[in-house]
């Protein structure tokens, strides 16, 4: 289902949300660097689990570094286009 633009919108707040919900096609590149990032967050989440006791700071520890790997992720798919288009 496609949505319309909202006309009460300024055409730069419209580019921009159709940049953010919008898919990005990666390449092979933006892949390895995606892979790259997951592996790295994930070595730190086994010291982190190694390091901290279980219990909340450990969960929220593990839960931050899942909004890094996330926030990391979508930046490296959006490449430059977001740099582009809203500063």
């Amino acid at each position: 289902m496609r949505f319309e633009k909202n006309e009460m919108l300024e055409d730069r707040f419209n580019e921009m949300l159709e940049d953010r919900f919008d898919y990005h096609k990666v390449d092979n590149a933006q892949l390895l660097g995606m892979q790259g990032m997951r592996d790295k967050c994930k070595e730190l989440a086994y010291i982190l689990c190694n390091l901290v006791p279980p219990g909340r700071e450990q969960s929220i520890a593990l839960t931050k570094l899942q909004e890094v790997m996330f926030w990391s992720n979508c930046g490296i798919s959006a490449g430059e286009s977001k740099s582009k288009k809203i500063g």
